[in-house]
């Protein structure tokens, strides 16, 4: 199968699966400040061991978290939702609510580790019950997708 850009795109863009629905998101500590609060740009994706950021470059990836929502944007594709976190876990867990796009009315399971500035997601398959238990997305793992996200300077 020939692999195009349109291809992969649309790949993350399922795998990611963004769309807000009604529950707020759960941190650990109340008072502790969401660690996804901001806007981020995509700087890696790995889909099933595979490196498509090349893909991407022109379409200027970002994701954004504000309160308990958020929003993926790619060149003239974009899907939000709301998500659920649990920081207590190990690793930390993170639900991805989809409303509004190809997964609309579906839960991405995943984990994420915030360090800085660094945002790391690895998601399971849109309306699995299997979640990622380690941050990688190996050969063979088509429905685990690995995103590494920076925060944009403007949001510091």
């Amino acid at each position: 199968m020939r692999v195009t850009g349109a291809y992969l795109f649309g790949l993350a863009v399922m795998a990611v699966g963004l769309g807000p629905t009604a529950a707020p998101a759960q941190k650990a500590d109340p008072k502790a400040a969401s660690p996804f609060e901001g806007a981020w740009e995509v700087v890696e994706l790995q889909i099933g061991g595979e490196d498509v950021t090349p893909f991407l470059k022109d379409l200027n990836p970002t994701m954004t978290f504000k309160a308990d929502t958020y929003a993926f944007k790619a060149g003239p594709e974009a899907e939000s939702g709301t998500f659920k976190f649990d920081a207590k876990a190990k690793p930390a867990t993170v639900d991805l609510h989809i409303t509004e796009g190809r997964g609309k009315g579906k839960v991405q399971p995943g984990i994420y580790e915030a360090k800085g500035d660094t945002l790391k997601l690895c998601l399971g398959d849109e309306g699995g019950k299997e979640r990622p238990t380690k941050f990688a997305s190996e050969k063979g793992t088509p429905e685990l997708v690995m995103f590494t996200l920076k925060r944009k300077k403007a949001d510091k």
